[in-house]
């Protein structure tokens, strides 16, 4: 089946169209408090970049022991109902930050909880959700379904930051993450409204400890998957650094309002949605892994670029700048993303897809918090400017040196013949 043809046909499913749904709505949502929960420390509550690399490392710490547990829970349980239940509480849960605003009670103390609270229900629940798709479409229908599911956060980084720079400006940043507390809500919705294509499993007998074993020792085994896995987390440490200071950067160094903030995002992140839609012929022609690798090129060259807006004194050309900047972060963002999630859903029997996920995740992803205290550390002693520079340059060198390894010379990972038979 062409790609034209799949994504034709994967919108005709009316389950499909629901998922898409809710991940546009909890998507758009998302960005709002993307950008208001650092600009609530930054401007609300004067918090420095080491600060701010706390408060993200606070998010992204649960990553580390909660992701083999969110693979164990999506194997036994429906990951329809878990990826339900965590939308729905992490929108109750951000629900308190204007309610504490309102208050007078709002301080970094309570900002680090409800950070770390949302982290240990986006781990469980972001494992779950990639575990779904697998249930709804067929699986020549893959990498039309994830192509579609990018674009729509594609669109969403166009359309979210820009809602989002508004939303701050007008309500401040405590009560926009409104809006991301009532997308969650609504996505949950959805997402407990699904039909899966095929009855869902009867809850698994095995053990706790067996399953996340297994779930390692299948990754071990699939050395496409491993190698992929380890070149992500060395690169995600890089990009997470780059993330954590961003918005500090764009508020003292560039000196942008939120709402050019949100703009910049909005203009930038076209390039999101390009990169989701040539991904599909991108893997044609140079391969899965030289489409990834090619991907995470144009993401660091993309956070160079938004360093060298600085050196540009009127502020349209370095508005201008930057956001050609965070384009080429976001189209090679999207690329990666696509191909990422394609190969790691159609190498992996249905049963065990939540084990291995937890498992390439903890990989992928472990690297995370230390890419916020590392960026954010960084930042307050070498300058934010050359962090970000030395971030994107590190990213750009690390895939050089992945393109020297033998996963440049490995053949398209979703080949079943090269990764271990289902056991």
């Amino acid at each position: 089946m062409s790609s034209s043809a799949a994504r034709r046909e994967v919108f005709r499913n009316r389950d499909f169209r629901r998922f898409w749904a809710a991940v546009t709505v909890a998507g758009a949502g998302a960005h709002v408090t993307v950008l208001a929960l650092p600009l609530t420390a930054v401007t609300l509550l004067d918090a420095d970049a080491a600060q701010l690399g706390l408060l993200t490392a606070a998010h992204l710490v649960p990553t580390l022991f909660m992701t083999p547990i969110a693979g164990v829970v999506s194997d036994r349980y429906s990951p329809r109902l878990v990826n339900a239940l965590c939308d729905l509480v992490r929108g109750v849960l951000l629900l308190g930050v204007p309610l504490l605003a309102a208050l007078d009670l709002l301080s970094l103390g309570p900002l680090y909880v409800l950070s770390a609270l949302t982290g240990c229900l986006a781990a469980l629940g972001d494992v779950a959700h990639h575990s779904m798709l697998p249930q709804i479409v067929p699986q020549q229908q893959i990498v039309a379904g994830n192509a579609a599911v990018n674009a729509s956060y594609s669109v969403t980084d166009v359309a979210g930051p820009g809602l989002a720079g508004l939303l701050v400006q007008t309500l401040t940043a405590p009560y926009a993450i409104l809006m991301d507390a009532v997308g969650f809500l609504v996505s949950g919705g959805l997402i407990a409204s699904l039909k899966p294509r095929a009855a869902e499993r009867p809850p698994v007998r095995e053990k706790w400890r067996a399953m996340v074993v297994d779930g390692f020792r299948f990754l071990l085994r699939s050395k496409p998957l491993l190698m992929l896995g380890l070149s992500g987390g060395v690169a995600n440490l890089f990009i997470q650094a780059y993330l954590t200071i961003f918005v500090l950067y764009a508020v003292d160094t560039l000196d942008f309002s939120p709402l050019q903030i949100g703009l910049l995002y909005a203009v930038g992140a076209v390039g999101g949605v390009g990169g989701a839609a040539v991904s599909d012929r991108l893997g044609t022609v140079l391969t899965r892994v030289g489409a990834m690798t090619a991907g995470n090129v144009l993401v660091g060259v993309g956070m160079v670029l938004v360093a060298a807006s600085a050196v540009f004194v009127a502020g349209l050309t370095r508005g201008a700048v930057c956001a050609a900047g965070i384009g080429l972060y976001s189209a090679g963002l999207g690329i990666y993303n696509v191909h990422s999630m394609s190969a790691r859903q159609q190498m992996c029997p249905p049963e065990k897809l939540g084990r291995v996920t937890a498992g390439y995740r903890l990989l992928s992803h472990g690297s995370l918090p230390l890419g916020s205290l590392v960026g954010g550390f960084s930042a307050q002693w070498f300058g934010q400017g050359r962090t970000i520079v030395l971030a994107g340059g590190c990213l750009v060198l690390w895939m050089g040196l992945v393109w020297l390894t033998p996963l440049r010379r490995l053949n398209d990972p979703l080949d079943r013949e090269a990764t271990p038979a289902a056991a």
